[in-house]
């Protein structure tokens, strides 16, 4: 095989000492002339792993390697088992050694195992720490929020409310589930107090078109209203469904069932004061005629009417009157949430209920407009606009009109 003229050896020291200048790459020296130039990754096992870059990864025999270049020093083991550290160049023997000590002649055979750049033997390495998987979410989500206001002045007033929502998503079924309160007083007088729970189920026969079931009860004793129970069915679609937007509408039919109160919770409390006073008056009129004419205290007249001015005295003559209602509406429902400047959202949820039957033209109206903030990655800051419109509600008062702008902190899970 052809030799250059010179020594190999030689003019490798003569570079160190001169110039000691850092080989731009690796190389492998084969036995049939050839030179690879690229990484040397490892020696191992008689087999050198070489990645020249432009022909990818190589392994070579040990055996067919003549000489080996390094472009920094490396650590390696011979035979023996002595771990060495030096940058190798061509020998004319085969492989040199640089060490600090001087240059050491080594043939290829001589080489146990070269370890990759960088890795000391001996030191364990850094235990790589597993990449935790990433949380699948759960079957359930929601929100839970609650919000309080407090005035002291001329006017004292509390309000409070709070919701819990809560939604279980599966491959082709929407399980949504809704609990809210409110109450309220104003100088120390009942004026709200509100529980309304709802369930719907959706399940949806393509991508986007579903039908569903509904059931709600709701209690308003600020308005009168002892209970309404409804239940609803229909179908509905997802208009919009996208990364910034998501719109839905459905339409059904709802029955409704409602029992109201004569009085609020205020009213019935001013007529307890107004009967209250009217036994007062009796019982008065009645100890006048008495002085006036003792003898009546022991007829049997007489009697009965001292036994009824005190019993109504204590007990004031008071009827808070019950009467139920029930309808069959047209449910539409709507609801709209879009994303809005980085990480905000606006969202509106709409139902209106047109009725039917006899009471057609008369309609019901909820609307919750709600914009929602982050404040961390859990906690939410929402103003809302809560409105609700009844043409013909169960006391007959036309046209009451409903309207609450509240702000409140909501938790996501």
């Amino acid at each position: 095989m052809f030799r250059s003229p010179f020594s190999l050896a030689s003019a490798a020291i003569a570079c160190l000492l001169a110039a000691p200048t850092v080989l731009a790459a690796d190389a492998v020296l084969l036995e049939n002339g050839d030179r690879l130039t690229g990484a040397l990754i490892r020696i191992e096992d008689g087999t050198v792993h070489f990645d020249t870059g432009y022909a990818g990864a190589l392994t070579i025999d040990l055996d067919a390697v003549w000489a080996i270049e390094t472009a920094e020093p490396r650590v390696w083991e011979d035979a023996a088992g002595e771990l060495r550290e030096g940058r190798f160049i061509a020998a004319e023997d085969g492989v040199g050694v640089a060490a600090s000590d001087g240059f050491h002649e080594v043939s290829p055979g001589d080489i146990a195992v070269l370890y990759p750049a960088g890795v000391e033997p001996g030191v364990p390495d850094a235990p790589v720490e597993p990449e935790e998987p990433e949380e699948e979410p759960g079957p359930w989500s929601g929100t839970v929020e609650t919000g309080v206001a407090f005035r002291s002045g001329p006017i004292d007033s509390f309000d409070g409310h709070a919701r819990l929502t809560a939604k279980r998503e599966a491959e082709r079924t929407v399980l949504s589930l809704s609990l809210s309160g409110a109450y309220g007083e104003v100088e120390s007088e009942l004026n709200k107090r509100r529980l309304r729970g709802q369930s719907k189920l959706q399940v949806y026969l393509q991508d986007r078109f579903y039908v569903y079931g509904l059931t709600g009860l709701e209690h308003d004793g600020g308005r009168a209203l002892d209970l309404r129970a409804n239940i609803a069915g229909g179908s509905g679609y997802d208009i919009i469904d996208s990364e910034r937007r998501f719109w839905s509408a459905d339409i059904g039919v709802d029955y409704q069932w409602e029992r109201w109160r004569q009085y609020n919770p205020a009213e019935r409390r001013r007529a307890r004061d107004a009967a209250w006073a009217e036994s007062v008056t009796a019982a008065r009129a009645f100890l006048e005629d008495a002085r006036a004419e003792p003898e009546r205290l022991f007829t049997p007249a007489g009697l009965r009417e001292a036994v009824m001015a005190g019993y109504e005295l204590f007990n004031p003559p008071f009827e808070d009157r019950r009467f139920e209602r029930d309808d069959w509406n047209i449910r539409l429902s709507s609801y709209y949430e879009q994303k809005v400047f980085t990480r905000s959202e606006l969202e509106h949820e709409l139902v209106v209920l047109p009725k039917l039957g006899d009471n057609l033209g008369e309609f019901r109206l909820v609307s919750d407009l709600g914009f929602v903030t982050p404040l961390t990655d859990a906690l939410d800051l929402r103003l809302s606009l809560e409105s609700e419109f009844d043409s013909e509600p169960g006391r007959g008062v036309r046209g009451e009109w409903d309207n609450t702008l509240r702000s409140t902190l909501r938790y996501r899970f």
